[in-house]
């Protein structure tokens, strides 16, 4: 491969390629995300951010849906030890519980802010989930793993590109309105 000259070419080539090349083990949600985000053109019309908020809601439901949560039993384990100390609070944050935990959050974030966004409230919905993809993204393959479930079949490990699209959507939005009131 020759240089990269744009950083944001090099990353979609990398993501696009194990996509096409393993698109038969890749999730439907997975795959009409990650094809729609590859196009950071559509995201400049509200009609595009559309289509990205109900790809998000389909992508994120079928995480939830596929995803392991933890019992009551483990949750309260899981609060017990990290509201511990020393050995307990790092043995609970590398365990599964912890992980299911992240996921879960990630998922009902990402749902609230796909919710914040139909409900009229576009530019505080793109930030929030900016926001919630950020905390989660890059954490994401490790914590699936962990949780118990098959994050290359959400392409997980391509989430970053996901957060960097949402982030020109928050900003596409901001100086829409910025120009509006100047």
């Amino acid at each position: 491969m020759g240089k990269c000259l744009f950083g944001l070419a090099c990353v979609a080539a990398a993501i696009s390629a194990p996509l096409a090349a393993q698109s038969s083990e890749r999730s439907t949600e997975a795959k009409n995300l990650f094809e729609f985000v590859l196009k950071q053109d559509d995201l400049v019309s509200k009609g595009g951010r559309d289509t990205l908020i109900e790809r998000l809601a389909a992508y994120c439901s079928a995480i939830q849906q596929d995803a392991p949560t933890n019992s009551p039993a483990e949750q309260a384990w899981l609060e017990t030890e990290i509201n511990a100390s020393g050995s307990r609070v790092v043995r609970a944050a590398e365990s599964a519980e912890f992980a299911r935990r992240l996921v879960s959050n990630f998922t009902s974030g990402c749902l609230n802010g796909v919710s914040g966004y139909r409900n009229g409230f576009e530019s505080s919905a793109l930030a929030y989930l900016t926001y919630e993809f950020t905390r989660f993204d890059r954490d994401a393959p490790l914590m699936a793993k962990r949780a118990g479930f098959d994050g290359e079949r959400h392409s997980m490990g391509a989430l970053p590109l996901v957060t960097e699209r949402l982030a020109f959507a928050s900003f596409i939005v901001a100086s829409s309105a910025n120009s509006s009131t100047e």
